[in-house]
C-alpha cells in the first residue's frame, strides 16, 4: 500500500515508525493511504542517531520501535556473547520503561552455557528474567511465550547474527522471516534482517523483528544507567564529595571498594564509560535547543536561495 504524509513532521521523530497508531484515510481502492496524525506514544525506544537532514549535523533521537511492553535483548551463547552490550541493550530497556526480557540463544553450540547465565546473574541488579533457548532445538520456546501474551507488543533487539528473526521463526512455526547460514569461519550467523518487521504470533501477541545494530549509543538513558548499576550508586552516596566523579578524588567510597573488591572492575568501567557518554549527550542537548537548530536549518535554507538566484541570474 502507498502511504503519504499529510502534514510534515517537525523532527524525524515525529514521523511515523514501526509500532505507531496512526489517524488514516485510505483510497483508491485501498491501495493508498493519507496520514492525518500519529497518535500519543505509551513507549519509545530510541538510540542516539546522525539527523538525516541535509545541512544538520546534529545528533536526533533514532526510534526504534513504539508502544512497546516487552523488549526481548537477545544474546548468542557463542564468539557473539558480550556482556557489556547487554548492559547498553537493558539500559534502553529501563530508560524507555520497558520491561526488559534476556534471551541467552544458540545454547546447542556451547556446552558452558550455563556459565555465561550466572555471569548475566552476577552483573544484573535488578529483576529481569533470563530464558535459555535454542532456536534450532525449540528450546525455551513454552517460557519465551507465556511472555508474548496476547495484547503485548514486543521488540526483538540484539547485534547481527544472534538469532533473532530465528526465533520469531520458531515461535511461529514457519519461516515467516529470511534467515541465514551459520558462517563456518566465524561461528556466527549471518546479518539478513534489513528492515524492522511487524508480526502477530499465532498466540496473540504482536512481535517486531529489527536489524543488528553495529553501534549502540543510548538515548537520554543517565537515570536507567543509575538503575542498572545500583550497587555503586548507592556507594556514592558515601563519597566525600558530592560531585565526586569516581577516578580519582580523595575520600571516594567507590574507589575504595574498588581496591578492596568489593564491586567488580569491568562493572565499574563500564558505569564510567556510560556515565561520561551521558554526560556528554546531555551537555550537547543543552547547547543546541530545538529552537536554536530550527534557526539554524530556516538560515542555511535561506542561503541556499540566495545561492540558486545568483546562479540563475
Amino acid at each position: 500500500m502507498g502511504t503519504k504524509i499529510l502534514k510534515s513532521a517537525a523532527t524525524p521523530s515525529e514521523f511515523p515508525k514501526v509500532g505507531d497508531w496512526v489517524a488514516f484515510t485510505q483510497y483508491n481502492s485501498e491501495s493508498e493511504a493519507v496520514i492525518h496524525s500519529v497518535l500519543p506514544r505509551k513507549t519509545t525506544l530510541s538510540r542516539k542517531g546522525v539527523d538525516p537532514r541535509p545541512g544538520v549535523s546534529s545528533s536526533v533521537e533514532q526510534i526504534i520501535a513504539t508502544n512497546i511492553d516487552i523488549i526481548c535483548i537477545v544474546q548468542s551463547a557463542d564468539q557473539n556473547f558480550n556482556i557489556r552490550r547487554l548492559e547498553r541493550y537493558l539500559a534502553m530497556a529501563l530508560a524507555a520503561n520497558c520491561q526488559p526480557l534476556v534471551i541467552l540463544n544458540k545454547i546447542d553450540l556451547n556446552s558452558q552455557w550455563e556459565d555465561l547465565v550466572r555471569k548475566i546473574k552476577s552483573r544484573l541488579t535488578v529483576d529481569i528474567p533470563i530464558i535459555a533457548m535454542s532456536a534450532k532445538d525449540s528450546l525455551g520456546k513454552d517460557e519465551l511465550l507465556s511472555y508474548l501474551k496476547q495484547g503485548t507488543t514486543s521488540v526483538f533487539v540484539g547485534s547481527s547474527g544472534v538469532g533473532k528473526s530465528s526465533l520469531i521463526n520458531m515461535l511461529q512455526e514457519e519461516d515467516v522471516l529470511k534467515v541465514g547460514e551459520i558462517s563456518e569461519t566465524l561461528g556466527k550467523g549471518k546479518h539478513t534482517t534489513t528492515h524492522r518487521e511487524l508480526l502477530q504470533l499465532s498466540s496473540g501477541g504482536i512481535v517486531i523483528d529489527t536489524p543488528g545494530m553495529r553501534e549502540l549509543f543510548m538515548w537520554d538513558a543517565d537515570d536507567a544507567v543509575d538503575e542498572l548499576f545500583t550497587p555503586i550508586v548507592e556507594l556514592s552516596k558515601a563519597c566525600k564529595f558530592k560531585n565526586c566523579s569516581h577516578t580519582s578524588e580523595p575520600g571516594c567510597a567507590v574507589i575504595d571498594a574498588l581496591e578492596n573488591e568489593e564491586i567488580d572492575p569491568d562493572m565499574y568501567e563500564h558505569y564510567l564509560q556510560l556515565k561520561g557518554e551521558q554526560r556528554k549527550f546531555s551537555n550537547k542537548r543543552k547547547k543546541v535547543s530545538p529552537e536554536k537548530e530550527r534557526h539554524k536549518r530556516f538560515s542555511k535554507q535561506i542561503r541556499q536561495v540566495v545561492r540558486d538566484k545568483e546562479r540563475w541570474y
